[in-house]
Order: structure tokens, then C-alpha cells, then sequence
């Protein structure tokens, strides 16, 4: 087994000088995301990206999960992250808050709330599973005085939730879609970070440049994270 690993390691390296001698800024790149990038933000960012470098084919990998970018399971990654890998390089971009969020006609209903004070008698929809042990659910959980009907452990579907009329959702804001109202940012939940990455070896590789480059400024200049 350890001279099959030392082989694929050598085919790895030798793969990654190969494509890193590329200067045509043509072929594929393969981009990994989570859904909730994938959803909202990248289909209309892509597009762009295609008018302006039709040489340029992309492949969209949508996963939470951390792929093995040493093995070139992907070419770039928007990652949220306290820091990246050590193995990777990039930057940040975005400091990502976390609000409540509801539907209008919740919100018409019930009331839009603007400070932590004004949750009491809400409806609120739970987290389960892992998402419980992030900082703002476990706050949510502990709570008196707010009501739960549904939970979920999908940030995607409790998005969803939200919109349907369900209740008041803490959510990252790159969940915010259309059908939701912000009311007011919950400090206590923290902050996320996102991160555009690759490996060392493919940081020259023209065409993994240009996407890397198109996508930090889109993010940056992201009018939903203003």
C-alpha cells in the first residue's frame, strides 16, 4: 500500500507541473462551492464568465464538504471557513453575518422584530441535528418565551421554511433569498468568513487565474453582503 500512495503521490506532482506549464488561458476548471453559493450567487457570475471567456469551460462541484484539492478533485474552491487549509492558498473575502429572517406576510402578521428583545412571543425555526451545536442555535434553544413548530438541520431548507411563512429564522446571510425580510443582525451568532482557494501548483495556471480573479471581485462587490 505505501509504494501504491508514494506512486500516486508522483503521478499527482507530475500531473499538477504538467497543467501548471499551461499558459492558455483555455480548458477546464472545476469549482467547488457550497449549495448555498451554488444556488444564488455563481449561475448569474458564470454566465458572465462565459460571455467574457467562452475558451473557459467550468465544472461546479456543490459541496459543503471539503474536497482533496492535492488530488485535483477541484481547481478552485469558495470555502467558508474560520481559516483555510494549510495546504492551500488564496484569501479572504467576505466577512458573512447572521440575521433573523422572515417572510413579510409572517412579519405582517406578527410584527418585524428589531433587537433580540423583541423575540419574545415569536415563532422561531429550530435547528437540529449538528447545526444545534453552532453558537446562535444553542443561544435560540435556550430561550424563553419563543415557540417552535419545525426544526431542521438544512440551512437551504430552513431558508425555505422561512419563506413558506413557518416563522423567524436565524440564518447566514448568504441564505437570504427572495421572500425573506432581514429584520436585524444577531452578534451573538458570529460571523462567517469566505475564502477563494487553490493549490500552490495551480496558482500560475492562466485559466485558473482568471476564473479566481472574476469570482473574488463578483463576491466582493456582492450588493447582498453590503
Amino acid at each position: 500500500h505505501g509504494k501504491v500512495r508514494i506512486m500516486s503521490g508522483i503521478a499527482e506532482d507530475a500531473a499538477r507541473e504538467i497543467i501548471g506549464d499551461d499558459d492558455a488561458p483555455g480548458g477546464e476548471v472545476v469549482v467547488t462551492a457550497p449549495s448555498s453559493f451554488a444556488h444564488h450567487y455563481l449561475p448569474g457570475y458564470l454566465l458572465e464568465l462565459s460571455t467574457l471567456h467562452p475558451e473557459i469551460t467550468v465544472t461546479l462541484l456543490v459541496t459543503n464538504e471539503e474536497l482533496n484539492m492535492s488530488a485535483r478533485q477541484a481547481d478552485v474552491a469558495l470555502r467558508v471557513a474560520k481559516s483555510p487549509p494549510d495546504h492551500l492558498v488564496g484569501r479572504k473575502l467576505l466577512s458573512i453575518m447572521w440575521g433573523i429572517y422572515g417572510a413579510p406576510t409572517y412579519l405582517e402578521r406578527l410584527g418585524s422584530p428589531e433587537s433580540i428583545q423583541d423575540l419574545t412571543g415569536h415563532t422561531i425555526i429550530g435547528a437540529g441535528g449538528q447545526l444545534l451545536a453552532k453558537q446562535g442555535y444553542s443561544w435560540l434553544d435556550r430561550q424563553k418565551g419563543l415557540q417552535t413548530h419545525m426544526c431542521t438541520d438544512d440551512l437551504t431548507a430552513m431558508s425555505c421554511l422561512a419563506a413558506a411563512g413557518h416563522g423567524l429564522a436565524l440564518l447566514p446571510d448568504d441564505l437570504s433569498q427572495d421572500g425573506l425580510k432581514r429584520c436585524f443582525t444577531l452578534e451573538l451568532a458570529g460571523t462567517n468568513s469566505l475564502w477563494i482557494l487553490t493549490h500552490p501548483d495551480l496558482r500560475r495556471v492562466e485559466r485558473i487565474n482568471i476564473v479566481m480573479h472574476f469570482l473574488a471581485e463578483k463576491m466582493k462587490s456582492e450588493l447582498r453582503f453590503q
